[in-house]
């Protein structure tokens, strides 16, 4: 997976609680062959009964055609263990997914695939959402009538995160590194395996740092 080490995007209120996997990626979508992960994203949601595009949902807003965060409410991802929940993010370059709360089983998903779940903590996150709808409000496309040259660098929401430490230990490492998480496992095998054939290269015991 790529590695995650800094991520600036758009961020998107879909601020709903209980968004389950099967609505972020239906299941009728995946039985191609090969999968469209990125018009599988809330394909439901974003198209009308007769199957035209849907121009109130955020995500077919044109400002927000492409999307770099995602921020939602509590429960995220509930429902049934579905990677391309995961996948269909990726695909349309959302990274980062800030919510007040995840569904366990999505969130170590996320983490495996370099998808990086923030959560709010409850005395930030009616301020964060604000903030992120009062940037929405700044996105509005530029009257026809009048265009401002300057209208495509419209107020941009960027987030920097860096070996987050909330995460775990060998989360933080695949998540920096891209490997995925049975990666350390194995190379710790590797590298015991290794002190056992050589006895005189062992490392010698040092103090343990703590952060």
């Amino acid at each position: 997976m790529q590695p995650f080490t800094k991520h600036t995007g758009i961020a998107v209120p879909l601020l709903k609680d209980d968004i389950n996997t099967d609505q972020v990626a239906p299941v009728q979508a995946m039985r191609a062959l090969k999968p469209d992960y990125k018009a599988l994203l809330f394909m439901r949601a974003r198209q009308r009964d007769d199957g035209s595009e849907d121009p109130d949902f955020v995500l077919n807003k044109p400002q927000f055609r492409n999307p770099g965060i995602l921020v939602t409410g509590h429960n995220f991802g509930a429902g049934s263990s579905r990677e391309a929940a995961v996948w269909g993010m990726l695909a349309n370059n959302i990274r980062v997914i800030v919510a007040r709360s995840f569904a366990d089983i999505y969130r170590e998903n996320c983490l495996q695939n370099g998808l990086l779940p923030v959560v709010l903590a409850p005395s930030d996150a009616d301020a964060f959402e604000q903030r992120v709808i009062a940037a929405m409000a700044r996105r509005r496309s530029p009257s026809i009538s009048r265009p401002r040259p300057s209208a495509a660098r419209a107020a941009p929401m960027s987030h920097s995160i860096s070996r987050p430490r909330t995460a775990r230990v060998s989360w933080k490492g695949s998540m920096t590194s891209g490997s995925r998480s049975s990666t350390p496992t194995r190379s710790r095998r590797s590298s015991k395996a290794w002190r056992h054939r050589s006895p005189g290269c062992r490392p010698r015991p040092t103090a343990a740092y703590k952060a």
